[in-house]
């Protein structure tokens, strides 16, 4: 009975550990929209990413404000650097989402991509970038690029260290159709401007008094 009991304690024990654990050190535990709540992380966030988190976030150079109302214009078929950052500070898990297809890539020449990845078990209709390990992490750059007009969420979602230590934070991108956008690089045409015509005074006839007569 004792060692049944014995049994019982460890398998209990294993459990619960292999349960709290399962939180992904390899990539964020889910790819559905909200936050950590329910999710291996405990039930209370800590607030936003930047107001309480001490992250900084970019998009193309630009900072994003939350809020629909403050949705972050960007041209579709043009590539945005994305960074977030925790400066001075470190975090463990990371979550980018954008319900889109393939709008998140790293660069050839990325240095991130040894700590993080694109998530290998999204929809295929949700980009997505995650962790690869526990490690502490203070920064990652990627790239945003998306071909189609429309309003989108985009949802960030960081793990310091445990439970309940969690920053999430959603924005909204307006992704717009402006036109062609101009090739900075090419020299513009010069145009040629012809030199108005000179005008040569017509000489006035002074008649003589021999015409008169």
């Amino acid at each position: 009975m004792i060692r049944m009991k014995g049994v019982t304690i460890l398998l209990i024990y294993l459990f619960a550990h292999v349960t709290r654990t399962e939180a992904y050190p390899s990539r964020a535990g889910h790819c559905g929209a909200g936050d950590l709540t329910g999710r291996h992380h405990g039930d209370v966030g800590r607030g936003d990413l930047v107001g309480q988190g001490g992250f900084t976030i970019s998009i193309g150079g630009n900072t994003p404000i939350s809020g629909v109302e403050n949705a972050m214009e960007l041209n579709i078929n043009q590539e945005y650097t994305v960074r977030i950052e925790r400066p001075n500070l470190s975090f463990r898990g990371l979550l980018f989402r954008l319900p889109v297809q393939n709008a998140f890539s790293f660069p050839t020449d990325s240095i991130y991509t040894d700590l993080f990845q694109l998530h290998p078990f999204c929809a295929s209709d949700v980009s997505a970038v995650t962790h690869r390990s526990r490690d502490d992490k203070s920064v990652v750059e990627f790239t945003l690029k998306h071909t189609e007009v429309g309003t989108e969420s985009l949802e960030i979602t960081s793990v310091i260290v445990s439970q309940n230590n969690w920053y999430y934070s959603i924005y909204y991108l307006n992704f717009i159709d402006s036109g062609i956008v101009p090739d900075l690089n090419r020299p513009v045409p010069t145009v040629a401007i012809n030199p108005a015509p000179t005008l040569v005074p017509t000489p006035v006839h002074t008649h003589s008094h021999k015409d008169r007569l």
